[in-house]
């Protein structure tokens, strides 16, 4: 039932094929993966989860994705969830943990056997959680908190939310540990308003025309 029901959360959204390219974007989540935190963060209709669709589609590493959503609240879900997402990338990931959540075990100790299991049997490789926005258990904070600080280098975690997260975004920045996508990031720049209104709504506008449509939206 859990394979099942994974099969729908797990999904990579696909993108659309007139979406604009973003190769700035692309780059600057190339750029970050050496870190233990990508962060897009945005109001909806930012395009946030567009960009890390097409991002997957040229990236070399493994990726496991987790879609979110309100009923995610509880701990013990949430976190074997996480378990089964990864699964999708090695399959006899979590092997060992699967018993455990049938028990109802001490979500501290779960949270620990998922990170001994990253470590020992899984290689570089992404884990993205998406609509991080509806988490607001502030248990599943201590514990995001705890795998970010404990997990290796081996994943490295992408969240994109509407809000930024109640996790420790102050120390990351200090250790320069977060790479960060935000609004501006995300905002079209003068020549990919152009590529939009040109590919997708097949208007050839000037540019005084697209600099009034840019200073009324301000790129969005």
């Amino acid at each position: 039932m859990l394979t099942s029901f994974l099969s729908n959360k797990s999904y990579i959204p696909k993108v659309n094929a007139n979406f604009v390219n973003r190769d700035n974007l692309v780059e600057k989540i190339n750029q970050g993966l050496d870190k233990k935190l990508t962060l897009i963060s945005a109001p909806a209709g930012f395009g946030k989860t567009s960009i890390i669709s097409k991002w997957v589609e040229q990236s070399k590493l493994k990726v496991a994705w987790l879609s979110l959503d309100k009923a995610d609240n509880n701990p013990i879900f949430f976190l074997s969830y996480i378990i089964g997402s990864l699964s999708s990338i090695k399959e006899d990931f979590g092997l060992s943990i699967q018993p455990l959540l049938k028990t109802t075990p001490n979500p501290d100790f779960l949270i620990s056997s998922l990170i001994t299991e990253i470590e020992e049997k899984l290689e570089k490789c992404v884990l993205v959680l998406d609509d991080f926005h509806l988490l607001e258990n502030e248990i599943i904070n201590q514990y995001m908190n705890f795998f970010i600080n404990n997990v290796s280098s081996k994943v490295h975690l992408i969240i994109i939310s509407r809000t930024e997260p109640n996790l420790h975004i102050s120390k990351l920045r200090l250790n320069q540990q977060i790479n960060e996508i935000k609004i501006n990031d995300l905002r079209f720049s003068s020549m990919e308003q152009k590529d939009f209104f040109r590919h997708q709504l097949k208007l050839d506008l000037s540019e005084e025309q697209l600099s009034k449509i840019n200073s009324k939206t301000e790129g969005w």
